[in-house]
């Protein structure tokens, strides 16, 4: 198993940013399970950074309102939603798909080792992406930047927007 998998499991996106190779990257890992070894074969073939990668940074940053507040969508407004769903919809660059692994997880009676899916095992795919931190800020602030409020935000929304914003990557 390849030392940033096992970090990822391990620790998550963090763990796997301490490896010297990644320190100036966000790290993202798209995962897939399923009995079809075949099917998963065929996403990971399939993973493009260019298209699959807005929707691993739009889930990290829906990640980053929660851990700021229960229901972000009281305290931030709109703004939330209309954000996770710009950064969905965001052309991203300099996203990088540096590798992938897979794991057999568990094997049933009658396995005969083949890897058809006929059988009871089941399968976890993962592909590590990098963005380096520096074009990730950069893009995000243009994303963040570019929101027009659909419902006009209150007072104190506003400045739950400001807050987030000036400590955004704490812990991103």
């Amino acid at each position: 198993m390849p030392e940033w998998l096992r970090l990822y499991l391990d620790y998550g996106p963090d763990g796997v940013e301490t490896m010297g190779i990644y320190q100036f990257h966000y790290v993202f890992v798209s995962r897939n399970e399923g009995n079809s070894f075949d099917a998963l074969n065929y996403w990971a073939e399939a993973f493009s950074p260019d298209l699959d990668f807005p929707r691993l940074a739009a889930a990290r940053i829906e990640r980053r309102f929660f851990a700021e507040a229960s229901i972000p969508d009281r305290e931030y407004g709109s703004f939330f939603i209309d954000l996770i769903r710009a950064s969905s919809d965001a052309v991203w660059t300099d996203v990088n798909r540096e590798d992938d692994f897979w794991i057999l997880k568990n094997s049933g009676p009658g396995d005969n080792g083949s890897n058809n899916g006929s059988d009871n095992s089941s399968w976890e795919f993962f592909i590590l992406t990098t963005i380096p931190k520096n074009r990730f800020a950069s893009q995000f602030d243009a994303i963040f930047n570019s929101i027009n409020f659909r419902i006009p935000p209150s007072w104190e929304q506003l400045r739950a927007i400001s807050r987030l914003r000036g400590r955004f990557f704490e812990g991103f």
